[in-house]
């Protein structure tokens, strides 16, 4: 199974969310939205930033991006 790694952008800064083995880009997806979700609530201040998590694979790709924005929060709360 591949390695994927998650990283929050804040602006032109990103900070490493750490990484873990899934299944497959879909899973590594649903992981991100998860984050992205708990961070919102978390971190309730970076909603003006234009903040996201980055999702890339081993070889550096990106594979996926989910932002910190009105649309995510309302996603969150429909949960």
């Amino acid at each position: 199974m591949p390695y994927f790694y998650f990283d929050l952008a804040i602006g032109k800064e990103f900070g490493d969310q750490g990484g873990m083995i899934l299944e497959d880009p879909a899973a590594a997806s649903e992981r991100a939205d998860r984050l992205i979700g708990e961070i919102s609530i978390l971190r309730p201040e970076l909603r003006s930033l234009r903040c996201f998590v980055g999702v890339t694979d081993d070889e550096g790709k990106e594979v996926y991006r989910t932002p910190l924005d009105a649309e995510t929060l309302a996603d969150t709360n429909r949960m």
